[in-house]
C-alpha cells in the first residue's frame, strides 16, 4: 500500500519586524516545517500545527540561516 505525501500549507511568522515565510505539513503526529532548503520535524504536542510552525520559523530566523543554504559574507 502506497503512503500519501503530506499536504504542504503556507505559513508566515514575524521576526524583528520582518515577515518569515515557509511551509508546513503534518505526517501523522509529526509536524514538518520547511524554510527554503532547511527543515525541522517536531512532534505535534501542546500546540496547534500553525502555532508550532510559526514558532519553528522564528527559530530559523533567530539562527540567521539563509533560506537556500548560501553563505552570508561578513563585512
Amino acid at each position: 500500500m502506497k503512503k500519501e505525501s503530506p499536504q504542504w500549507i503556507n505559513v508566515t511568522a514575524e521576526h524583528e519586524g520582518q515577515q518569515v515565510q515557509g511551509l508546513y505539513a503534518l505526517d501523522g503526529e509529526m509536524l514538518i516545517v520547511s524554510y527554503g532548503i532547511q527543515s525541522k520535524t517536531r512532534p505535534l504536542v501542546g500546540m496547534t500545527a500553525p502555532t508550532l510552525a510559526r514558532a519553528l520559523l522564528v527559530e530559523f530566523a533567530k539562527a540567521g540561516k539563509p533560506i537556500y543554504g548560501a553563505t552570508i559574507p561578513s563585512r
